[in-house]
């Protein structure tokens, strides 16, 4: 009844929604979402926050280890179920906003988030992407990239966990290498680690 009389109230949406992004850049919230802490505030604050695309395109999928426990109902809770829903969601709210993914995938990769080691997002939309992990998986992501051209990405990190021959590298490095050819004419951040590609590639 007195949000009205508040100076708050009387902030514009889209300079609240940068208010939002500033506080969750400052406080290094944007993947971990705890700045949907502000969500709770009113209702007005929750509606500008969900429709805040901006906010939700910042994905990251860990490596976490599926650990089950039996809660009171007697129902099983997976957190990977549970993560693979928020990415889910995520997805759906940052709809065509150009999305920043971090993706981690070790080679034990749960069942749930098998998912997430084939291209997952709409190739037009993809800004920024940082992989890690191992050869395997790392090579379906690579092989997506090589497949598929991805006009907006300016940002690509890869690295692959050290301990493997260079051998095992050879297939990624050919795919890496087509991609950066033929499907990043936008790219201009670029991070190898435990990969090998063809440098001319590059030009």
């Amino acid at each position: 009844r007195n949000s009205l009389s508040s100076p708050a109230y009387g902030i514009h949406p889209e300079v609240l929604g940068m208010i939002f992004s500033i506080y969750a850049q400052d406080n290094n919230e944007l993947f971990n979402l705890r700045w949907t802490r502000l969500l709770l505030v009113c209702r007005r604050w929750h509606d500008i926050g969900m429709h805040a695309r901006g906010l939700w395109s910042f994905i990251d999928i860990g490596s976490r280890r599926t650990r089950r426990r039996v809660t009171h109902t007697s129902s099983i809770y997976d957190p990977d179920v549970a993560d693979v829903r928020r990415v889910e969601a995520q997805r759906s709210r940052a709809g065509l906003w150009p999305l920043t993914v971090t993706l981690n995938l070790p080679a034990h990769l749960s069942g749930t988030k098998q998912v997430y080691t084939s291209m997952f997002w709409d190739p037009r939309n993809l800004y920024s992407l940082a992989l890690s992990g191992e050869n395997p998986n790392i090579d379906k992501i690579v092989g997506a990239l090589a497949a598929n051209r991805h006009v907006a990405l300016k940002t690509l990190k890869v690295h692959c966990y050290i301990g493997q021959s260079l051998s095992d590298s050879m297939g990624t490095g050919d795919q890496l290498s087509v991609a950066l050819k033929n499907n990043l004419p936008r790219l201009r951040v670029l991070s190898i680690i435990g990969r090998q590609f063809d440098w001319t590639s590059l030009n």
